[in-house]
C-alpha cells in the first residue's frame, strides 16, 4: 500500500464523514418527530430533546469541521500547527461515539455496543502503535545525526 493511496483513502473518508454529517443535519431538520432548527443544530445544549446527548453531536461536528478545514489549509499552516489541529480527530471520535450511544435510537442495542467496543479497541491499539512507531523513528533519527 503506497503512501499516496493511503492519503487518498484518508481524504475520501474525511469527505464522506462530512457528507454524512451534513445529511444527518438535513434529516434532523426534515424530521417532524423532534423540532430541530438552526440553534439546536449549532449550539450545544440548545436542544430540549436530550440536551447533553445532542451537545456531544454539536461539539463533534465543530471538531470535524476544524479537522477538515485545517486539512484543506494544510499547505498554508506549519506542520506543527496542522498536526496539533488534526489531533482534534480523536475528539471527533469521542464526541461522535458519545453522541451515538446517548442520542442514537439504536445506541443501546447489543450490536451497537459491540461495534462501538471493537471500534474503540481498534482506535486505542492503532493510537498506541502510532505513538510507539513515531517514538522509535524519532529515536533512530536522533541517534544517527547524518
Amino acid at each position: 500500500m503506497t503512501a499516496a493511496w493511503k492519503t487518498d483513502l484518508h481524504r475520501i473518508l474525511g469527505a464522506i464523514a462530512c457528507g454524512f454529517t451534513a445529511l444527518h443535519l438535513v434529516a434532523l431538520v426534515a424530521d417532524s418527530t423532534v423540532d430541530f432548527g438552526l440553534a439546536e443544530l449549532a449550539v450545544p445544549f440548545a436542544s430540549s430533546w436530550h440536551a447533553s446527548a445532542v451537545a456531544w453531536g454539536v461539539v463533534g461536528m465543530y471538531l470535524l469541521a476544524l479537522v477538515e478545514v485545517s486539512s484543506l489549509l494544510r499547505r498554508r499552516l506549519t506542520r506543527r500547527t496542522w498536526r496539533r489541529l488534526h489531533m482534534a480527530s480523536y475528539g471527533v471520535f469521542v464526541a461522535a461515539t458519545a453522541h451515538y450511544l446517548t442520542a442514537g435510537t439504536d445506541g443501546g442495542s447489543s450490536l451497537s455496543v459491540a461495534v462501538i467496543g471493537v471500534t474503540s479497541v481498534a482506535v486505542g491499539v492503532l493510537t498506541v502503535w502510532r505513538i510507539v512507531t513515531a517514538s522509535s523513528i524519532a529515536q533512530r533519527v536522533l541517534a544517527d545525526p547524518r
